[in-house]
């Protein structure tokens, strides 16, 4: 079987690191799957194409750009691209990673009738409108929402990252027997905690040993809040001296400019590859999505990463399935945007709680039970 793995973001970016590597890894360790060709979207210039541990995989990067006429032709010139590839190529089936993507999958179907499975299909056009970023009449939108409901038709597989979104479309008239939930997993090994990269970062960034250190990584905005986030940061550092944040992101001027007088914020950008040592240095973290109907369908790799880690999280309501599992779990604190005190009084009694320690606990249980990539295995197996 040849297979097409189609992404929305740039090969390089967080996101393709930490969910794409490892899904091309597992569909390359099939002996059913002869070929994987991975095409990625470059909307940041040109890169050469990867080269992975096996030649089962090849990378094909689609060079675009982020204004509007980028966009159509991410629609129209690509899908047309990918028709004429599939057919000199002979490939038997198209994975597409998101509901973008699986657009794009749905656009080619129709030209070829080959079949394509969409993994990590998540209500993305409700999360933009949701979100404020698109608005109800905004063609973006409209399109979006277009293509989805024909991904729930015409999809061979559809697989969510969450059971509550499942639930959901189940609920709206999709077929069961199309969906599977593969939510988005770690290398819990990866990301374990280690005591001798606390003490290391620790000693680098100033931080006392008796200090409490929570941690943000990633954006704010979009469909993350932006200055609720802000204002629950600078209410955490102002209960006490003792309290530190570090925060790895991609918006550094936009942080620096909000803590540039703060002497124990530590705001960072740091590859994937040195999360783990952060995430080790601090002893709690924030996942700060904005809660809105739609957030039943995420399954943020974050909250993975965290967990892997040891650490218990401050998150919002209703947030997948992570939400429901934190407060099953005792493991975390729901998030009243409008109560930060509390919530961040809460969450500083479970670290005094859960101490770091090198040894599993409950929260690294989670991971492992949650977020590992045999779940994934599992799923490709009785999708190929």
């Amino acid at each position: 079987m040849k297979v097409l793995y189609l992404g929305y973001w740039g090969a390089n970016e967080g996101l393709s690191v930490a969910t794409i590597y490892p899904h091309l890894s597992i569909l390359a360790s099939f002996d059913s799957v002869q070929k994987i060709f991975y095409f990625s979207m470059e909307r940041d210039g040109d890169i050469d194409s990867l080269k992975f541990d096996t030649l089962k995989i090849q990378h094909i990067p689609f060079f675009t750009g982020h204004g509007l006429k980028d966009k159509l032709k991410d629609f129209t010139a690509f899908p047309k691209l990918l028709i004429d590839f599939i057919k000199k190529e002979n490939v038997d089936k198209i994975i597409a990673r998101g509901a973008p993507a699986g657009a794009i999958a749905w656009m080619v179907w129709k030209k070829n009738k080959i079949p394509f499975v969409v993994e990590s299909f998540e209500p993305h056009a409700d999360y933009m409108l949701e979100s404020g970023v698109w608005s109800k009449y905004d063609p973006r939108y409209l399109m979006e929402k277009y293509w989805e409901e024909k991904q729930k038709i015409y999809a061979q597989n559809i697989i969510t990252v969450s059971n509550n979104y499942k639930n959901q479309l189940i609920s709206e008239g999709v077929k069961s027997d199309i969906l599977e939930v593969g939510p988005c997993c770690v290398d819990t090994q990866k990301f374990q905690f280690i005591h001798e990269q606390r003490e290391c970062i620790r000693k680098d960034l100033g931080i006392p040993e008796n200090a409490i250190v929570g941690i943000y990584v990633g954006k704010i905005g979009g469909i993350y809040y932006s200055s609720e986030a802000v204002n629950l940061f600078k209410d955490f550092i102002n209960l006490s001296s003792l309290h530190h944040l570090i925060i790895l992101t991609p918006q550094l001027e936009e942080f620096e400019g909000q803590f540039s007088s703060e002497n124990n914020v530590f705001i960072r950008s740091v590859p994937h590859s040195e999360v783990p040592n952060y995430l080790s240095a601090s002893d709690f973290a924030f996942s700060l999505h904005r809660p809105s109907p739609s957030k039943i369908g995420l399954s943020p790799i974050k909250n993975g990463e965290y967990w892997a880690n040891g650490l218990p999280i401050l998150i919002s309501e209703g947030i997948g399935d992570d939400s429901n599992l934190i407060k099953e779990n005792n493991i975390g604190v729901i998030w009243d945007s409008k109560n930060n005190h509390k919530a961040l009084n809460e969450i500083v009694e479970i670290v005094d709680k859960v101490k770091r320690s090198e040894k599993t606990n409950t929260i690294v249980e989670l991971a492992k039970n949650n977020r590992k990539f045999s779940i994934v295995e599992k799923v490709y197996k009785s999708i190929l």
